[in-house]
């Protein structure tokens, strides 16, 4: 079984990426950390880096900004650099690293009590093959430490699992807001081990000053992409007339009236409701004692319904939490997220109208069970 997930990376392993073009900002920001360069110092167009153009360079996409990545994904981007700026090389890194996960899950599932056979939801899944192995994006190195982060607290290593934590967030910074809902079985020292970890990692990062994040703010003020609620809430945000106000209130205080746009203000209303969910899975895993693999799922799930940006290869991030808790709704859309490749008007309708009526339907079987089992 595991045979055939390997055979279906080595297949896609040597093209050319086509769907996407992120791998060549791996590739450039790796050579430039071979070089000495600081990648959050510098902007990819900037004239001090005119000496190392190549034909790399002219595939990157966003070259205005710096570097977004964590220091740990930055060290193996510099690492995939190393025998040369070859895509295939760096997608080497992110398909073993993608089969460690599959390995991962299958030792969770165990540890778990259920059957192994189960890390085929992921390791079969078309999804994980063409965006790992085809185009050779970086999320299955997080995730690998996120479900290690997990497998550990399960096997009693919270030292080890907040290592792991820190680790992933170290690769993505999504991970490390899911610390709170490993609180309950780490101790305060282990609690503060995951952003100690972050913080000695940026340490040789300084020099960029404000350029550390600025890649980072971007995304979260300014990049939308294939949204489903996220647009339902910018068009309560228009039409509730909160924008107009806002707009007064920037003016009157000299603040830039990019503030008072509506799609800012419904990102400030995305992250209340994610946050509002934390704390709600939080506290239950804290009143429960359970392990988080199931508030996981659930907060995964909702960050990712309230994305701006819904790439295809976010979907990623709740893929191997369908081994241990399978959703019909999100198994669906691992299916349906391709079509955003399409870039047409129709394609939302199709790839969200589905997910979410099934999702709702899930909803209304579940919550009678769960009634009577609270009873």
């Amino acid at each position: 079984m595991i045979a055939a997930a390997v055979l279906f990376r080595l297949i896609l392993l040597p093209t050319t990426p086509s769907l996407s073009d992120d791998i060549y900002r791996y590739i450039w920001e790796g050579g430039l950390q071979i070089q000495g360069i600081n990648p959050y110092r510098h902007a990819p167009s900037d004239p001090e880096l005119i000496p190392y153009r190549d034909h790399i360079y002219e595939r990157i996409n966003h070259k205005e900004l710096p570097a977004i990545y964590p220091p740990v994904m930055q060290w193996v981007f510099a690492l995939g650099a190393l025998p040369g700026r070859s895509p295939v090389v760096m997608k080497c890194l992110f398909v073993a690293a993608d089969l460690g996960l599959i390995l991962a899950l299958g030792a969770l599932l165990r540890a778990r009590g259920l059957p192994a056979a189960r890390c085929l939801v992921y390791a079969w899944n078309p999804l994980a093959v063409v965006e790992v192995a085809g185009s050779g994006h970086n999320d299955p190195l997080p995730l690998l430490l996120l479900v290690v982060s997990t497998l550990a607290i399960i096997r009693g290593r919270p030292a080890g699992s907040a290592a792991a934590l820190g680790l992933s967030a170290l690769s993505k910074l999504y991970p490390i807001s899911l610390l709170p809902l490993f609180a309950r079985r780490l101790r305060p020292a282990h609690l503060l081990l995951a952003p100690a970890l972050m913080t000695l990692a940026y340490l040789p990062y300084l020099a960029a000053g404000g350029n550390l994040y600025r890649s980072a703010r971007q995304y979260a003020e300014r990049w939308r992409s294939n949204d489903s609620i996220f647009s339902v809430i910018v068009w309560s945000a228009e039409s509730s007339g909160i924008s107009p106000v806002l707009k007064e209130w920037c003016d009157a205080l000299g603040i830039d009236s990019l503030y008072s746009q509506p799609h800012l203000v419904a990102r400030a209303a995305a992250a209340l409701i994610a946050l509002s969910a934390l704390t709600w899975l939080a506290w239950r895993q804290w009143k429960s004692g359970d392990e988080p693999s199931r508030a996981i799922f659930l907060f995964t799930g909702v960050v990712l319904v309230l994305q701006p940006s819904m790439h295809p290869w976010y979907i990623l991030w709740i893929l191997p939490w369908l081994c241990l808790y399978p959703s019909p709704a999100w198994l669906l859309l691992t299916g349906l997220i391709p079509l955003a490749y399409l870039d047409a008007a129709w394609v939302r309708w199709v790839e969200y109208l589905p997910f979410y009526a099934l999702l709702l339907a899930g909803l209304v079987v579940e919550l009678p069970v769960n009634r009577r089992r609270a009873s």
